[in-house]
């Protein structure tokens, strides 16, 4: 099935990524559901005084969909921004915004989640 070798496909990417950033992804399967455990290294603050500030993240997802969701989960914690197509939130980067974490989808029209990792890595 093409997108059963998609997703593992993605889910390689996804592991690459966290491993190569100090973090793991572990799956537990039961015959019910997939339990899918992210570890990622903690962030060291910024700056003085930047215990009381909500972090800020980075959701690049060419969904609206999935964006909306992902604001609604996330918004009352932290500061999400989001962005539709990665050149876009590539040009965020560059310019300057600090993100305490970019969560992306792996496959997007424009630009894929692999290649916008190599370019802000």
């Amino acid at each position: 099935d093409p997108a059963q070798a998609q997703n593992g496909l993605s889910l390689s990417v996804c592991r690459s990524i966290l491993v190569e950033s100090g973090g793991a992804l572990d799956v537990q399967e039961t015959e019910q559901e997939c339990i899918f455990e992210l570890r990622l290294p903690a962030a060291s603050p910024q700056s003085e005084g930047t215990e009381d500030r909500r972090y800020r993240i980075l959701v690049v997802d060419d969904d609206p969909m999935v964006i909306r969701v992902i604001k609604r989960l996330l918004g009352q914690s932290y500061v999400v921004i989001t962005e539709l197509h990665a050149d876009v939130a590539i040009k965020r980067i560059q310019e300057g915004e600090i993100f305490d974490l970019i969560l992306s989808d792996v496959s997007m029209e424009r630009m894929s989640g692999e290649e916008f990792y190599q370019v802000i890595k």
